[in-house]
Formats: structure tokens, sequence, C-alpha cells
């Protein structure tokens, strides 16, 4: 090991020379770098790193950043590099001080039946007439107060409608363990409960009652949650009896983020055609609902002859807009999309007050250094990677662009007449192509990453829509919020609901051409980190190096060509089982287990086929104690269901996944059977390592477990 390390070190100090010179020649733009380090560092904690280590993680920057500033008269390129390196250090201690401090308990096994109360901190209705409700625990008479979540979330299938937020309720509900990914390096829903504190899920089994005899008092800081969330239920009752099906909830979805309501159908057609973004209370609702308060503020502030000189009409309107952006990140939820959209328009409007540029990518490093800080772990988010993504790029782009437009708009031949009218509606189609443009294209390796998805009829469907969306929808929407106390929202709503047809109308129509979502198998972490550095170097620096950065984009496209498929997917109870044959698509040895792990495999091997075709199974041979398959080269794939067939299938199978305990004797005679014992998959090894994927190597086959080898992480089980 010691050898290996001395070689890599040796390495990079052969290519110090070559890397010394490209950091002098950034200087400038060291600030958009450093938010890049950080969010590298709390990455790389929160995906592979030790337990602990944010005490000496963060004395550690501290050093590099001492040291720094001492070298900062010596040398650019040292300073660059120390800084840099102060950063990722920091990152890292960042994200190991947030997990240390949450400390939220999670259950590992189920809690049967029982009686539990808590306050009510959330209620989110959905189309079926069901809701999901958060809970603030405060007992549960199965657990003690060590064992107890901090909060849980619970299905209520038939909700009283008496119950609001902030009640305290007293019910009986079984509780469940929040689930782990359903593959090795696929979505952890565990990971983010535990960072939301949410330590359980669970189902509620009897009518909620109102409990007064609460042990502990509501904190303010819940009383304030509650009251929002009174306020976004109070909304989207009203727009429900307003508009009615369809339209009512997407309409609730984009005004209160509440997208329980939202129709199946609609909410898939948005995400197959590309709009799947509108559904995100992001930028786009931002600039709407804070751009347009601005103008309207600062036009009435410029028909009051006095104001022009008593009042500074733009601060003032940048204030005005301000405040009503708070509001809407508070009533649309906060997502993480919100938060640095909000962080941006506040940042923007602050430097308008100021005097200063209001859009840089300075602004947009400094939104993602305060998200960061706030929530560390929002780096391995993809709202937060598409976010700033698409606005890094928009803003990258319209600089690079703005020469070319300010040529345009000093041309004689438009300045007036019909060549500024041309020019104003080639200006806003441009923008509009242009925006649809970078914007696509600086999410899809994301959204190919994260949701094994392109959209290649994007552009359509973003150029057709959008207009509707920015001048119809939204306005018509924010108006009819502004109108709802006084009961005048009628009218306003119903022009949103026919901006929200024509939407649909798009979405369902670029849905449905051929090839519309083009299904990309799993790619490698490395090769989405090559794309993301390529990507970051041809928009930060000031010279980017073409050659490297074509080297990063082909070392991206040969990861994803030669990346390793599993022959073997089981996931962490052994319900649910998936072969590879000969023809490389799955068979599901067991197709009993969640019907949305069985649809997350089939996304994430890049499979069209529906959760349901008969070609799943097709290949597979079953009895009454077990189902067998063979999968690619012939080898036989077990699954037992009974005591009886262990033997038989020791002597078949080179895999064996069975739900009873093997005994060390049958062990011994499975080993003896063979030339190469036989791989054994038993319950107290799933309850170890999760859902695991077998991928075939020069030696046998090889295990990738769901879960980290070592001391387990807060949110492993």
């Amino acid at each position: 090991m010691r050898r290996q390390t001395t070689a890599w070190l040796a390495d990079a100090l052969r290519l110090w020379p070559l890397v010394w010179p490209a950091l002098e020649r950034e200087w400038d733009r060291l600030a958009l770098f450093l938010p890049v380090a950080f969010g590298v560092g709390a990455g790389v904690f929160l995906a592979t790193g030790p337990d602990g280590w944010a005490l000496e993680a963060l004395a550690m920057a501290s050093v590099a950043a001492g040291i720094a500033w001492w070298a900062r008269h010596q040398s650019a390129g040292a300073f660059f590099a120390l800084v840099l390196l102060a950063a990722l250090l920091a990152g890292f201690g960042m994200a190991a001080s947030r997990t240390d401090r949450l400390q939220a308990p999670m259950i590992d096994a189920v809690v049967p039946p029982g009686w539990m109360s808590g306050y009510l901190t959330a209620i989110e209705p959905r189309s079926d007439g069901s809701a999901r409700w958060t809970l603030q625990v405060t007992s549960i008479d199965r657990l003690t107060s060590e064992y107890r979540p901090e909060r849980i979330r619970l299905t209520v299938p038939a909700p009283n409608a008496a119950m609001t937020p902030g009640d305290h309720v007293r019910l009986r509900a079984i509780l469940f363990p929040v689930r782990g990914p359903n593959a090795p390096g696929g979505y952890n829903p565990r990971f983010w409960a535990y960072f939301n504190g949410v330590g359980a899920n669970g189902r509620v089994l009897s009518e909620a009652i109102v409990d007064e005899t609460a042990s502990t008092a509501p904190s303010l800081q819940l009383w304030v949650s509650a009251t929002i969330w009174q306020l976004r239920l109070a909304i989207a009752g009203r727009i429900t009896e307003v508009l009615g099906d369809p339209h009512a909830g997407f309409a609730v979805a984009l005004l209160t983020g509440l997208r329980g309501l939202l129709d199946v159908d609609v909410r898939d057609a948005l995400r197959i055609s590309g709009l799947g973004h509108i559904l995100a209370i992001s930028g786009l609702h931002m600039a709407i609902v804070a751009g347009g308060l601005f103008w309207v503020v600062r036009g009435l502030l410029a028909l009051v002859p006095a104001g022009r000189t008593v009042f500074p009409a733009k601060a003032v309107a940048a204030v005005f807009a301000l405040c009503a952006s708070a509001g809407y990140l508070a009533l649309s939820g906060a997502a993480i999309a919100s938060q640095r959209a909000f962080v941006m328009i506040a940042i923007m409007f602050i430097a308008v007050i100021a005097g200063r540029p209001a859009i840089t990518l300075r602004n947009v490093a400094l939104a993602a250094w305060v998200v960061m800080l706030m929530r560390p772990e929002a780096v391995l988010s993809a709202g937060f990677q598409m976010s700033f993504a698409a606005t890094i790029a928009l803003v990258a782009g319209y600089q690079a662009i703005n020469p070319m437009r300010l040529r345009i708009a000093g041309n004689a031949a438009f300045r007036a007449g019909f060549g500024r009218m041309a020019r104003v509606a080639g200006l806003f189609v441009a923008g509009l192509i242009m925006t649809a443009l970078l914007a696509g294209l600086a999410t899809a390796p994301f959204a190919a990453f994260h949701f094994n998805r392109v959209a290649p009829y994007g552009l359509v469907s973003n150029v057709l829509a959008m207009p509707v969306v920015s001048f119809v929808v939204m306005p018509a929407g924010i108006l009819g919020l502004a109108l709802m106390p006084f009961g005048l929202d009628g009218l306003a709503l119903s022009v949103m609901a026919k901006g929200l047809d024509a939407v649909t109308t798009v979405a369902e129509w670029v849905a449905a051409m051929p090839g519309a979502a083009i299904p990309v198998p799993v790619w490698p972490v490395a090769a989405l980190l090559c794309l993301t550095g390529a990507a970051a170097g041809l928009t930060l620096m000031a010279r980017p190096p073409p050659l490297t950065l074509a080297a990063l984009g082909l070392a991206a496209i040969v990861l994803i060509q030669t990346a390793e498929r599993p022959v073997v997917l089981i996931n962490a109870t052994g319900s649910l089982i998936a072969v590879r044959d000969d023809t490389g698509y799955l068979q599901f040895l067991r197709n009993r287990g969640s019907v949305f792990a069985r649809v997350d495999w089939l996304r994430r091997d890049g499979d069209r086929r529906d959760r349901s075709d008969p070609s799943l199974t097709e290949g597979v041979r079953c009895d009454d104690l077990g189902c067998a398959v063979r999968m690619a080269g012939g080898d036989r794939v077990a699954n037992s269901r009974h005591p009886a067939s262990l033997q038989d299938d020791c002597n078949r199978a080179v895999v064996i996944v069975t739900r009873y305990a093997v005994t060390e004797r049958l062990g011994n005679r499975c080993a003896r059977a063979r030339t190469t014992p036989a791989l054994v998959v038993r319950p107290d090894d799933l309850d170890r390592l999760g859902a695991i994927a077998l991928y075939r190597g020069s030696g046998g086959l090889r295990i990738k477990p769901s879960r980290q080898a070592g001391p387990g992480r807060p949110w492993h089980q």
C-alpha cells in the first residue's frame, strides 16, 4: 500500500508543472472554483467517507488556508491550489459535522401495531383520497425514547378532514423501516430520510383523535411550520373548489408545491416530454413572481411624480420583490431547487439595491455556498445538480453571446419602426430557443444518470410550452393568489386553467412521438464526474484547455460504453430476483416483490418493457419447491422456497437465494458436490449487505453490496 501511495505521489509531482501555470492563469476566477471544491469534499464524505473526522477535516482545512495566506505573495499557483484544498477539506468536514450533529434515530425492524402520538407537521393530500402525514413524535408505546424516531411519515387511507397541521394527535399504526436502495448505487430513500429527520414509515390503522395531553409543548418552529402548512392546504382547497378536475392538481402543484393531487398521466407526460422541470418550484417560478412584482412596483412608483425624487424606485421595487420571493419560498415547501432559486433571486435584488451587476457567475457561486453550508448533503441530489447546471450554463451562455446582442441592438436598421419590431421578436424567439437548448444540454447528463432517461424532443416541448407558462399560467396563478383573500380569484384561475390545458396538450403530443423517451442504462459515477468536470471547465474557466476537456468527454464516453452490467440482482429482502439471460435482458426469477423495485431495475437497465410484460418470466421454471433460470453463459440460478430443495439446488446451481438458514452440514455438502462451491445468499447476508448485485469476473462471481463495508453509516440499518 505504501509503495502504491508513493507511486501516486510521484505521478502527481510529474503532472504539477503542467497544472501550476493553468492555476495561475485562472487566478481571477478563484471564487468560482471554491464552491466546486467544497461540494466535491462534501460529496466524497457522504458517498464514501468514514464516520467522524469532522474536527480533523476542519482543522486540516484551517491549516491549508493558513499556509495559503502565508504563500499568497510567493506564488499565485500555490495559493490557488492550497485554497482549493482548504475548501475541499472544509466541505468534507462540514458534511461530517452535519451527519454527526443530526443523529436522528431510525428503526431497523417492523414495529407491530400500537398506539403513538405526536404533532402533525405536514398533511399531503393525494388524488386517491388518501393522505401522507408527517408526525413529530412525542410517544410510541412500543419504543423507548432512546430508539424512538423524531419524525415518522404515515399513510392515512381515510384521513379525518378536521385534522390540521399543528394538532397533537393519537392514533394506532404499524411502522416499517425506511427502505434502502433497490440496487447498489441506486437512489437511497434511507439516506434522505436521515437528513430530513424521518426515522420510519408507517400506515395508520385507526381513526386519529386530537389529544390535548401532549407531554411537550409545540416549539416556535413547529408553530410557524404548521401555520404555513395550513395556508398551503387552504389555498389547495380553494383551487380545487374553483377549478375541479383535471386542472386543480396541476395548478396546486405549481402554486403550493403539493404534487399528490396531480394526475398521474399528466405527470408522466410532462416527464417524458422534457417538461418535468415545470413541477419543480425553481428559478422560473421565482423569476416570474419576483420579476413581475418588481416591474409592477417600479412602474407604479414611476407614475408618482414626487416618488421619482423621494423614493429610489428601483431599490424599493427590489425590496418588495425580495419579500414576495421569501413568501413564495415558504408557500412552495422550500425544496432544494426553491432554496437555490430564492438565494439567487435574493442576491440579484441585493445587488440591484447596491447598484451592482445582478446576474453573474459569482452570484451563482455565492448561491451554491449558501445552499451547501445549510445542507451539505444537497450536493448529491438530482435537483441541486440539475438546477445549478442549468443556471451556470444559462449565465455563461448569455454572457458569451451578449456582445452579439449589443451589436444587433446598435445596428441602425433595427432602431426604429419595423426593424425594431423585428429585432424584439427575433431576440425573443432566439432567447426561447437558446434558453431551452442551453438548459437541456446542461441537465441532460444528470437526467440520464439519475433518471435513466433522455428527452430528445425537450427543445420542441420547451419552446412551445414555456411561453404559455411564463406569460399565462404563472402570472394568472400569482394574480389568483393575490385576489384569493377577497374571493375574486375565479377569473384569474380560469385563465390559468386555459394555459394548463395548452401545456398539457403540448406535453401529451410530444410524449406520444416515437422515441420521445430514450432509456439509458446505468452510468458509472466516474462518467458523470468526467462530464461535469468538462462542463465546469468550459463554463467557469477563462481559458479552458480544449484538449483536456475533450479528453474528459472521451473518457466519459468510454466509461459509459464499457460499463459493467450485473448478471444477478437481489433486493434487500430476497423477494425479488432478476437474472440476465443470453439475450442480455433481465428475467425475473421471483416476480412477487416490490413493484417499485421491479420498475426501478428495468429503468436502470435501460429496458423499455413494462413491469407486467410476459417476457419478464418466460425463461423461468418453477414448481412448489422453488424456481430456477439459466443466466448468460448457461449457469443456473435458483430460488429455494423449501428446505427440501436446497440439496438439489446445491448440486445444480451456481447461485442459490433462499429465505431458510443454511446449516454448516448442508453448506459443506454443497461445497463438496461441486468443483466450484455454490454461492448461497441467505437472509442474514441480505440483512448485512442490503440489496446486492452479482458481476461476472475472471475469478468467478463478484458481489457488490448496497451497504458499505466496515462501520455502518447512521442511515444504514
